[in-house]
């Protein structure tokens, strides 16, 4: 009897404790977007614009031996603005950090 009432309480803790339906506040301001098609894609430096929208860059393989640099603009929840453009030459070009001009 008492492993029957302490399985039924159990059970209701659990159904209470899992209710939470609401989304935070912060949780509608964030997002997760993939870009890029290879493991070998990297974004290596985000940027937030005047606009509400971010830069994104990074490293992006164009095949097994070279990489060349990415740039992308997005909207305030990560869906692409511009195409995603692609910049370099015939050697790895890599970047590490993004610096945002004062006038945008």
């Amino acid at each position: 009897m008492k492993s029957i009432t302490f399985s039924i309480i159990f059970f209701l803790l659990i159904g209470i404790s899992c209710d939470n339906y609401d989304i935070s506040s912060r949780q509608t301001v964030t997002f997760l977007k993939y870009y890029g098609s290879s493991i070998l894609d990297i974004g290596n430096d985000v940027k937030q614009l005047p606009n509400g929208g971010y830069f994104v860059a990074g490293t992006i393989s164009i095949n097994e031996n070279n990489t060349d640099v990415f740039a992308l603009i997005t909207d305030e929840y990560g869906d692409s603005k511009t195409d995603l453009k692609i910049i370099g030459g015939p050697y790895n070009d890599k970047i590490s950090m993004l610096q945002l001009l004062p006038d945008g």
